[in-house]
Formats: C-alpha cells, structure tokens, sequence
C-alpha cells in the first residue's frame, strides 16, 4: 500500500528576482524606476541640512560655557557631518539620474553652484526608456 506524498508545510517560493541596487525588490517600470533612488538622494541631502541647522544651534547653545574647545569640536563635526551627507546625496542623485555617482561627488564639492549643475543635467535613464528596441 502506498501511501501518498503529504507534506504539512508548503515548500517555500523562490524569490522572484535579486534585490535591486537600493535594497527593495520591487519589480518598477518606466518613470517610477527612478523616483525610489531620487527620494533617496533628496532625504539625504534634507538630512545634512537638518545636520547643519541642528548643529548651530547646539554650537549657539555652547558657546556660554566655560569650556571653550567645545564650539571648535562642535563646529569641525558639523562640518564634517555636512559634507559627507551632502555629497552622498548628490552622488545618489548623479546615480538616480544615470550619471555616475563621482559626478555628483565633484558638483557636491561645487555647492550651490554644482547642485544647480545636477538639477538642470538631463536625465540619462529616461532618454534610455524611449529609446526604441533594435
């Protein structure tokens, strides 16, 4: 007598596909493609602002104290702070748009002037999509 094959669990489903560069597996097409990676980008260069207003208020905060090395401390790590969130930001905004992320670094670098750069720089991914199929 043969009994029949029964399990108790369902064997688990494989993953549809590896996880995408940004870490979600979210299978996206056309314009939305491109809106995860940009809000990314924008939430780390709000970040680094959010950075620089916190910590000068904390450098106003100190400068009443007797220790005087603190505001200097303060200061070199708000600096220190807001640059690396700065140019992270733009580096994923270079990426988001197709360009490459050292490109972003370098208009980072530029301040406001670079960050003027990257926004009017045509979006590369896009121009791709409507490319036709040969």
């Amino acid at each position: 007598m043969a009994v029949p094959n029964k399990t108790i669990f369902p064997a688990a489903p494989a993953p549809a596909s590896p996880p995408d560069t940004i870490g979600l597996s979210l299978d996206v097409s056309g314009p939305l493609r491109w809106v995860l990676p940009m809000k990314r980008a924008y939430l780390f260069i709000l970040a680094s602002f959010v950075w620089l207003i916190g910590g000068a208020i904390a450098i106003s905060a100190s400068v009443d104290l007797e220790d005087e090395s603190l505001p200097d401390v303060l200061g070199w790590t708000l600096l220190i702070g807001f640059s690396i969130l700065f140019l992270i930001g733009t580096a994923l905004w270079s990426r988001a748009k197709g360009y490459h992320p050292v490109l972003g670094v370098i208009l980072g670098w530029l301040g406001p002037l670079g960050l003027l750069i990257l926004v009017f720089l045509p979006d590369k991914t896009l121009l791709l999509e409507s490319r036709p199929m040969d």
